[in-house]
Formats: C-alpha cells, structure tokens, sequence
C-alpha cells in the first residue's frame, strides 16, 4: 500500500511520538476522547438488579474537538481493558462517522503482552481530499464486549447474603501493541501532535442474592411464553429440561413443582386465567413461605 507524502508524514510523527510516550503536564483542551455506551452517564455505566441481557456491552469511542477552523485530525487510541473481566468480542471503525473521513485507517484487537484491548488510528488524506472533521463530536470506533468474569460465589450460596456487585473500568491506557510498534493517546493537529484529555467508562454489574426471580419463567430466559409450560412438562416427564429456579416454574404458587403449574400457565396465556401471583410481571423475592428455592 502507497501512502502519501502527507499521511506518511503524520503516521511518521504519530508513531515517534507513540514510541516515548511523552507526557504533557496537561491535556489538550480543545480535544477530548472518550468512551459512551447506550445508558451510561457521567462515564459510567450501571446494571442494576433485574437489568436484562447484561452480558453484552457495545462502546464506541469518540471525539469531542472545539477546533475554530476547518483542520484536518489525525488520531491513534489504545484501549484497554481487564480480560478477567470483559472479553473483546470485535472492534471496528466500520458505521462509525470516522468511516466516512479518507486516509490510512488501522483498528486492531489487541491480545499479547502488552495488553488486552484494541487499537485505532486514523491519517486524514488531507493530501488528496481534505476531510475535515465531521463534527464536533463524532464516533471513531466501536468495540463490543462480553462479561466474562465469574458470578460471586457468594450468588451461588444457599442463604441470602446481600446483593454482590462487579466493578470494571475501560480505559484509555498507552503501549498496545498491534502488528506494528506501541500505540499511545495522541491527536495532530495544524501539524502539532498534542495528548487529548481522555474520559474512560466505569462499568459496574449489581447481581442479586439468591431467589431473584419472576414467577412463570421456568427457562430463565426472562419472558413468559408458551416455551416456559413446555419446559415444566419437558423437566417433568422427560428430564431433558432444566428449571434454575423452582419457586419460577412454580406457576401457580403453590409450594410444588408439578403438571398443575404448566397447566396454570396454559390457562393464563391462553384462556384468559388469572396470572402467576408476586412477584409477576417483574422480578423480586417470593413472598410466600415454602420448600422452593433457586440456585445456580
């Protein structure tokens, strides 16, 4: 691949850059690279008790430039990440807005001994086509992640110890190493490689005690459905499916996990009967005194 003498020049002075880490006393004001997720707020994303479907969190970063004339950006990030924690699914420019700015372009996932994360860099061809930045905030690159990290074995004891909570941080950290040399947080601009402030997301899990549950969702996949009663009749008479949660398959709340819950079940999602009692349609703790329980 030929790159021009302009973007060869950037990667040039990126990379020089990159390779001391040099450190301002302070960051480039005018530009700030950060980390959003769908419901985060002030850097942080919560999953409060009852949250659906955590274990799947998409990040995209991004750049916030108060630039007074129409300059061109040249950027590279490395983001890391605890891999005890988070699994890097994916990372791509690929929809983001920096997808329509031309240049040499580099997104890498990052796995070896310099850490886990990913990498991205971006040489505006402001040799050919200037492309000025899109906006003043715009997406460059979006990262999905899996949760990873083992529940507590405290979700997994017989007795109710509280709730349990799992903290992490994705962050903005230099020396990722992709196929080239270490990348560190640096932004040119006017010709000047300058270090951006930089805003790294908090992630935090809050999983229950023991016996969270909505009455009715025998397969745990956090619906009522006519999948629920097959699974009930399919763990009663055939022992090919599994229920986690009694006091869930419990549809009819009364103490015992039989074929009158499917039934109940039944009757409720296509008779017209009366629903599953408390707590329905939302999750919580059973408020009737009996054998069933929940575990793992």
């Amino acid at each position: 691949m030929k790159l021009g003498r302009s973007i060869l020049s950037g990667v040039v002075l990126l990379l020089s850059t990159s390779l001391g880490f040099a450190q301002e006393t302070s960051c480039f004001g005018r530009v700030t690279v950060y980390l959003d997720a769908p419901n985060s707020s002030g850097g942080r994303l919560e999953f409060g008790i009852g949250a659906r479907n955590p274990f799947e969190i998409s990040v995209t970063a991004r750049i916030r430039a108060e630039l007074e004339d129409d300059g061109f950006l040249t950027y590279s990030i490395s983001v890391m990440h605890d891999a005890d924690v988070l699994y890097l699914v994916d990372a791509t420019s690929d929809g983001t807005d920096s997808d329509d700015m031309r240049g040499f372009k580099l997104t890498n996932v990052v796995d070896n001994e310099t850490g886990t994360g990913f990498i991205s860099v971006l040489v505006s061809d402001f040799g050919v086509v200037v492309s000025p930045v899109p906006a003043p905030d715009f997406s460059i690159t979006r990262a999905d992640y899996e949760l990873v990290a083992p529940l507590p074995a405290s979700l997994k004891a017989a007795a109710p110890v509280g709730d349990t909570t799992i903290e992490t941080r994705i962050e903005f950290i230099n020396g990722l190493r992709g196929q080239g040399q270490p990348v560190g947080n640096y932004v040119q601009y006017l010709g000047e490689t300058r270090v951006p402030c930089t805003e790294s997301l908090e992630i935090a899990w809050t999983f229950p005690r023991p016996g969270f549950f909505f009455r009715g969702d025998a397969n745990a996949d956090h619906r009522f459905d006519i999948s629920d009663p097959v699974t009930i009749l399919r763990h009663q008479f055939h022992g090919d499916a599994e229920i986690h949660c009694d006091d869930a398959a419990d549809t009819n709340d009364d103490g015992t996990l039989d074929i009158s819950d499917a039934t109940f079940a039944f009757n409720y999602l296509f008779r017209g009967g009366p629903p599953p009692s408390e707590p329905f349609p939302e999750e919580g703790y059973d408020p009737t005194d009996d054998t069933l329980g929940c575990h793992d």
